[in-house]
């Protein structure tokens, strides 16, 4: 299956609400960020990791979420669930802003 994934972690400067969406029919998964509870940025690194917590298909977890764009490589991100379930995959433009 194919997972679709959305994330902003700007929400104040393109008007879009910061979060994480997750739709994964082969896997069960349908995840919506309900709340950050951290957003950290590593300007050297160019990662910027994501915590909070939220619901799959109805039930309350957590993740945590590290998304990394050095400008030369295609971004990619790497998202874990506390349910178990994981997806990693690369960036899609304009989904998340590192600057």
């Amino acid at each position: 299956g194919h997972a679709n994934v959305h994330f902003d972690a700007d929400g104040c400067e393109d008007g879009d609400r910061a979060g994480v969406d997750v739709q994964d029919g082969g896997a069960g998964t349908d995840f919506h960020a309900t709340g950050l509870t951290a957003v950290s940025f590593d300007d050297l690194a160019h990662t910027v990791t994501i915590i909070g917590e939220g619901t799959n298909a109805g039930r309350p977890v957590t993740f945590t979420m590290l998304g990394v764009d050095n400008g030369s490589l295609p971004g990619f991100f790497n998202l874990v669930l506390s349910d178990g379930y994981a997806v990693s995959g690369t960036l899609s433009s304009g989904s998340i802003q590192l600057r």
